[in-house]
């Protein structure tokens, strides 16, 4: 009787079915390792491929550190990779992030400032990494507090892979790499001032991504001729994607034009103070397939200013692609059917009739335990009601 074989790329389509963030899919996969060889292999890669460190800020000698018990994820990833060297080869995705245990329920094993961190044995075995994130959900650990040997590492790690994510840090002090196609920071403090010694030779990273001063109340005055000076290690005439904060004003526009002949994506977060400032101008943006607004506060004549500076709602002889605009309430407190909607309609309905608009979502939060009532609420504001009938405008409620 003839076998039935599939063939492994096959195989690797079947596995790329399973999340291994849900704990049931990555059970399923570990089972799937004990099949045979070329099993184990593919599911090795799908489960090693992004891995999470956990470490415990603390204090040594007044500078801010990293600490590690002896049944911490380092410590375990690295008992699993030297005994299966192999399984490093596979690891692309380091997440570095921080857990906030109580000093009395840890015993430290180890720390960043010390050369038995677990960390700084794992990362020369990760021959293939890529993307290496340090992030914590709402901590900001300022640069210069942080100890020497930590400094060091992070400083070797960030011109080696091509994703960088260090919005854990104030004033991460960027070097340079060519090698570098994404990067997520709070700020760019520090690198203004390797910008302005021009004596300075620094390799330029010809991003494809940036996120910069989300959940800062501001950024770094002068950011935006930052980006020209001719001593920045950043290249953005090759930007895809960009995620800003509205709190940077007007100098937004000095990206924009930067990067306006090849910016695809743009997700923009608004603010208390946007009413002393200036709405950008997106009019140069033609390639722009996806716009992302995250809305705090009463703003909506503002994003209404943001829409209409759009090239998709004028009458342009160049063509634009087709546009999806995603408007983000979630964080809104207040009643969402009071808010002036009349100037965001009249601009959405232009758009509209450009015949340039693929689609409009509202995002807004769950008002009650039941979306029927969100539901209700704000069909009972006029502008938002012609809005949904008209089509091209649908609502999500998380």
């Amino acid at each position: 009787m003839s076998s039935l074989c599939l063939s492994y790329e096959l195989l690797d389509l079947i596995l790329d079915d399973f999340d291994v963030n849900l704990s049931a899919d990555r059970q399923a996969l570990c089972c799937c390792a004990l099949a045979n060889v070329t099993f184990r292999r593919l599911s090795q890669q799908k489960i090693f491929k992004c891995i999470e460190l956990r470490y415990s800020p603390i204090s040594r000698n007044n500078m801010a550190t990293f600490a590690e018990s002896k049944r911490a994820h380092g410590a375990q990833f690295l008992d699993i990779i030297t005994t299966n060297p192999g399984i490093a080869d596979y690891v692309e995705n380091v997440s570095f992030k921080l857990t906030f245990a109580r000093a009395s329920g840890i015993k430290v094993e180890a720390c960043s400032n010390e050369n038995a961190f677990s960390l700084y044995q794992i990362a020369p075995k990760l021959r293939k990494l890529k993307e290496f994130s340090v992030t914590s959900l709402g901590y900001l650990l300022p640069w210069d507090d942080v100890d020497e040997t930590t400094q060091r590492f992070f400083q070797d790690i960030s011109v080696q892979v091509l994703k960088l994510d260090v919005s854990l840090f104030g004033g991460f002090p960027f070097w340079g790499s060519n090698k570098l196609h994404s990067l997520r920071v709070r700020s760019l403090l520090g690198w203004q001032e390797l910008a302005r010694n021009e004596e300075v030779p620094v390799p330029k990273a010809q991003l494809e991504s940036l996120v910069v001063g989300i959940g800062m109340e501001g950024l770094d005055a002068g950011f935006g001729q930052y980006f020209k000076s001719p001593s920045s290690p950043f290249d953005l005439s090759h930007l895809r994607s960009l995620t800003i904060s509205c709190q940077a004003g007007p100098e937004i526009n000095d990206i924009l034009a930067i990067c306006s002949a090849t910016l695809e994506e743009l997700s923009l977060q608004t603010n208390s103070d946007f009413r002393r400032l200036k709405a950008p101008s997106l009019s140069s943006l033609r390639k722009l397939r996806l716009l992302k607004v995250q809305s705090f506060a009463h703003d909506l004549k503002y994003i209404a200013s943001l829409l209409e500076s759009l090239p998709h709602s004028q009458q342009c002889h160049q063509p634009t692609d087709n546009l999806e605009i995603i408007l983000n309430f979630e964080n809104y407190i207040g009643s969402i059917s009071e808010l002036p909607w009349s100037n965001l309609a009249k601009s959405l309905f232009q758009l509209n009739t450009s015949g340039h608009l693929e689609r409009v979502k509202f995002v807004f939060p769950k008002i009650s335990d039941y979306d029927e009532e969100t539901s209700d609420t704000l069909e009972q504001n006029d502008a938002l009601k012609n809005l949904r009938q008209s089509k091209f405008v649908i609502y999500e409620i998380v």
